[in-house]
């Protein structure tokens, strides 16, 4: 049985009340079509504005991730999964 796709999360929001100047918090919810499987990892990945993504997590069971990484205060960030 072939399966489709599945479609992105979608609604990817930052967690103000866990957010702070150095620690990203961020939610989603699973894209409408599943691709006939359940979702049951995500892969994030962020750009510091180069145009670059860059892997954060692989298999991410959560529909929420909070950054590792010290980010700077005052720079964009832009983040997909």
């Amino acid at each position: 049985m072939i399966r489709d796709v599945p479609d992105a999360p979608i609604n990817l929001a930052n967690d103000l009340s866990t957010t702070t100047d150095t620690i990203i918090r961020f939610t989603w919810a699973e894209g409408k079509n599943d691709g006939g499987t359940p979702v049951i990892d995500y892969d994030v990945f962020y750009d510091q504005g180069t145009g670059s993504f860059t892997q954060l997590a692989s298999g991410t069971t959560n529909k929420f991730y909070e950054t590792t990484l010290m980010v700077i205060a005052g720079s964009t960030y832009v983040f997909k999964v």
